[in-house]
């Protein structure tokens, strides 16, 4: 395929969404592992820096008293879609700049088994990871510092490839990139905090809502407000703030709740993608050394992508509700 590594990138994204809850710690990753390759091969750091990465439903969910299970069986089908929008825009974009393919011939059966038995150890964790938090053997955050053990383990007693020196290498890069995005995250509560004070959330939500009745409509506005908040103020913040102050106003007009909910993530997530307070953006623009202006350039036909798939989801709300229903009845 063209832009195979940007599909990998997309992909490799997609997984870790269903492992990690954190956008940014998955955009760090990504940048630390895929980038390089991309790179190397000739893909330009804006277009690397753009190709994006379940905290934020656990939040909205306990906030607005909605079944979390429901919101994670809603988020499946919308997850799977904005990966194959995201791999069709980036197909696009490969195949107008010749970003090229990683060989000439498809990998054959043999190749395929050999590479997969080859990382099986590196495949069979998310598994591990999954069955350990499902059934109680660590926390979500246990599994976090079970992650690392493995992973030394692994790499320095079965593959014998993590030397002593790239255990430093790793401890010195993980404290740098943390130092930043803990930085980059501090600066952004201390501007959501001055906005907090002035009641701007407030306010505005107050006079949207005032517009019109008619549930698409409604939902189409608040994702704008949405769009527009996630600019200014950090995910969690937004989360714990306008959860309780949309969620009733919408459950009035019949909307559905979980439906609601992955619209709100969804929009709430986009933006650590969008300045000037967005960490995902300066975390990958500090990793890669990529001017904030190309970025920005770069990333516009993603967020139209995200943009159009949101749309969808409020016009069509079985794109959500469909495995909700199907698992849990309606």
């Amino acid at each position: 395929m063209r832009g195979w590594l940007a599909h990998v990138n997309i992909l490799l994204s997609t997984l870790m969404g269903g492992i990690s809850g954190s956008a940014a710690s998955d955009a760090a990753m990504d940048c630390r592992m895929t980038a390089p390759e991309m790179i190397k091969r000739g893909y330009s750091k804006r277009f690397t820096a753009t190709i994006p990465p379940g905290i934020g439903l656990i939040l909205f969910g306990f906030v607005g008293s909605v079944s979390i299970g429901r919101l994670f069986a809603g988020g499946i089908m919308p997850g799977i879609l904005m990966c194959i929008i995201m791999m069709f825009t980036a197909w696009i974009i490969s195949a107008k700049r010749g970003y090229g393919h990683s060989r000439e011939k498809r990998a054959t059966f043999k190749e395929f088994t050999t590479s997969f038995f080859d990382n099986i150890w590196a495949l069979i964790f998310p598994v591990i990871l999954i069955v350990g938090i499902r059934f109680g053997f660590f926390t979500p955050s246990e599994a976090g510092a079970f992650a690392v053990i493995y992973a030394v383990v692994i790499g320095k007693f079965v593959y014998k490839e993590l030397t002593n020196d790239k255990i430093i290498e790793a401890l010195r890069q993980t404290a740098a990139d943390n130092g930043m995005i803990m930085l980059i995250i501090i600066c952004s509560s201390i501007f959501g905090h001055v906005i907090i004070i002035n009641q701007a959330p407030q306010a505005i939500a107050t006079a949207l809502v005032s517009i019109t009745t008619n549930p698409v409509l409604l939902v189409f506005i608040i994702v704008v407000f949405l769009v527009i908040a996630g600019m200014f103020m950090e995910p969690t913040v937004n989360t714990l703030l306008l959860t309780l102050i949309f969620l009733p106003i919408v459950k009035s007009v019949g909307v559905d709740p979980v439906h609601f909910g992955l619209i709100m993530m969804t929009t709430i997530t986009m933006g650590s993608f969008t300045p000037p307070v967005g960490v995902v953006i300066y975390t990958v623009c500090a990793l890669l050394d990529c001017p904030l202006k190309d970025y920005l350039k770069e990333s516009l036909s993603f967020l139209v992508s995200v943009l159009v798939l949101m749309a969808l989801m409020i016009i069509f709300p079985q794109i959500v509700l469909f495995l909700p229903n199907l698992v849990y009845g309606k």
